[in-house]
């Protein structure tokens, strides 16, 4: 996933997988294609924080660093508490939301919030501009898949958030495309404020799409 948009970071983590990968045979390695497809099949309908449930189901976290994840139960309805009517205005004014996660263990609390967007009448992948970190670099893959596939745009950091010491940045896809889209409306202003051109046409198409 961060290797289809990340290029920066791209050998490194190519080494990395390849070294990962070549511990397992032809048929374990066979497993991780049907894992991602149930882990999508499991976002898909109703999202939840699917792999931290799994997480906490199978008893691997780490309860001396305090690992104990928030039920989505929960995540909910601090998401209702955390939204106010100014995120109505601010949605307004900028077009968009940011939030902020120090100790974002598997996403859950986000997750829920892009939930409440939706059922609000927003488009979260495109309203919603994420930052987020946690100090375990198993969980915050946890993180980056589950954003990954609910596209959600995010910039999320390993390492730890009270000392702003981090170690490594993964950014989603959904990061990228935005960016990437307001860069070229951008352009096409910017052009169109120098020619009388049928550029406006073209803006109006590009930000429908």
């Amino acid at each position: 996933m961060s290797n289809s948009v990340d290029r920066a970071n791209y050998v490194i983590r190519e080494d990395t997988y390849l070294k990962i990968i070549s511990k397992y045979d032809k048929t374990e390695a066979g497993y991780f294609p049907e894992l991602l497809n149930i882990v999508i099949r499991a976002l898909e309908n109703d999202p939840f924080d699917f792999l931290g449930y799994v997480y906490m189901d199978l008893n691997i976290s780490n309860k001396q660093a305090g690992q104990f994840f928030t039920p989505s139960s929960v995540s909910d309805l601090m998401a209702r508490l955390t939204w106010s009517n100014t995120d109505d205005t601010k949605l307004e004014k900028d077009g968009f939301i940011e939030l902020n996660d120090p100790c974002v263990g598997a996403g859950t609390m986000v997750i829920s919030f892009a939930n409440l967007l939706k059922t609000k009448g927003h488009n979260y992948q495109t309203k919603l501009r994420v930052t987020c970190s946690d100090i375990d670099s198993n969980v915050l893959a946890m993180t980056y898949v589950q954003f990954s596939l609910l596209g959600i745009d995010a910039v999320c950091l390993l390492g730890n958030s009270l000392t702003m010491e981090f170690t490594s940045t993964w950014i989603t896809p959904l990061y990228y495309l935005n960016r990437a889209k307001e860069d070229h409306l951008q352009k096409l202003k910017k052009v169109h404020s120098l020619t009388e051109s049928p550029v406006v046409k073209t803006f109006e198409q590009l930000d429908l799409f």
